[in-house]
């Protein structure tokens, strides 16, 4: 694994608990290199806690090291590099979101990943929120026709992470290294989720704006924030059905507020990731008369990956999602087919956050 931040200790956390859940053979952690900025003591210390044999200090000796699969866990900026290098060195790539930090490198990523296919070598991008069960749920509903045709779709995912003006800005404050703001942060999970769930990926605009562009930031590399915290946008998708999306970093009291609405001709589903447990599915097929709202809890041993974990009624959230993300890339790989979403699902939204971003800035 290539990262030792937050989505490294997740990862991490996925990986030591996926083979037992999964009823597979052990998966051994053999080796995790740290990023440019982080010290040799730091990636052993990691190594330590999180159960890895090898602590290695620069990327190529991950790659060449023996091992079947590499997990992309670092900034936006080193996706490219470290993907296409793996997937050349025939180790196949679980890679975290947004795929690349320009569209260019999303396609060089994607040509290298049809590539290494050709040899059994396959990669995914870690949508992880596909993984949550209800959303996995919603997505079964959907492909048997329950709400009939999609008629809108309405998401959000509203954070106050960089509500503090005063807070000090980390990379994702660097359209260098990050690429794009809150449009790759949020906006990523919130395009692939629409595109999961009804099957066609949409064609979006977007308004966005960077309420504190100036920040009281202790890194000198990071005078002023260059990427945007809000964005608000509408689209459709091929079928007709329009789409709103709704993201901030900077909306008061707002943790990790991820939410969508799909209403069809027939009926409508709504998640929260709050509820983690919970999927609302209304059916009406006569417009409001005979409407029917349920709440399905989300934690029977027929709901998706529930008969891996607790009694029914105890619900799975976050952490789970990525313990199922790379249960399902782990199978996929020993069963020699290729996992999903692709990196050319992965391709496909960044084509989708480009436009955004230009049509936010312009």
């Amino acid at each position: 694994m290539a990262g030792i931040g937050f989505m490294g200790r997740v990862h991490s956390f996925a990986w030591k608990n996926a083979a037992s859940l999964f009823g597979t053979d052990d998966i051994d952690l053999v080796a995790v290199a740290g990023g440019p900025d982080d010290s040799e003591e730091a990636v052993r210390s990691f190594a330590r806690r999180w159960g890895w044999s090898t602590p290695v200090y620069r990327v190529q000796d991950l790659i060449d090291a023996p091992v079947d699969v590499i997990d992309v866990c670092t900034p936006n900026d080193s996706h490219e590099f470290i993907s296409v290098a793996a997937l050349r060195a025939g180790r196949h790539v679980l890679c975290e979101k947004p795929m690349s930090n320009s569209l260019g490198g999303a396609e060089r990523m994607a040509a290298a990943a049809s590539a290494a296919a050709e040899r059994g070598v396959h990669a995914s991008i870690g949508f992880v929120y596909r993984r949550v069960p209800a959303v996995t749920l919603a997505k079964q509903l959907m492909d048997q026709g329950e709400l009939g045709d999609v008629l809108l779709v309405s998401a959000r995912f509203l954070q106050d992470v960089r509500l503090d003006p005063h807070r000090p800005d980390t990379w994702r404050a660097s359209k260098k290294v990050a690429g794009s703001g809150v449009i790759g942060d949020l906006g990523a999970h919130l395009v692939d989720l629409v595109a999961h769930l009804t099957g066609e990926m949409p064609t979006m605009s977007s308004t966005m704006t960077a309420p504190y562009p100036r920040r009281g930031a202790h890194d000198p590399a990071v005078l002023s924030s260059e990427t945007e915290d809000i964005a608000v946008c509408s689209g459709s998708l091929a079928s007709g059905a329009l789409v709103e999306m709704r993201m901030s970093r900077v909306a008061v009291s707002r943790k990790v507020d991820l939410g969508i609405d799909v209403y069809g001709s027939r009926g409508r589903i709504s998640f929260e990731l709050q509820r983690p447990g919970e999927l609302v599915f209304v059916q009406g097929a006569d417009g409001l008369q005979g409407v029917v709202e349920r709440t399905i809890l989300v934690t029977e041993r027929t709901h998706p990956y529930q008969e891996m974990w607790w009694e029914p009624g105890q619900p799975v959230g976050y952490g789970s999602a990525h313990v199922h993300q790379v249960g399902d890339f782990a199978a996929a790989i020993r069963a020699g087919r290729a996992p999903t979403p692709s990196f050319e699902d992965g391709l496909r939204v960044q084509r989708v956050l480009e436009r955004m971003i230009v049509d936010g800035q312009g």
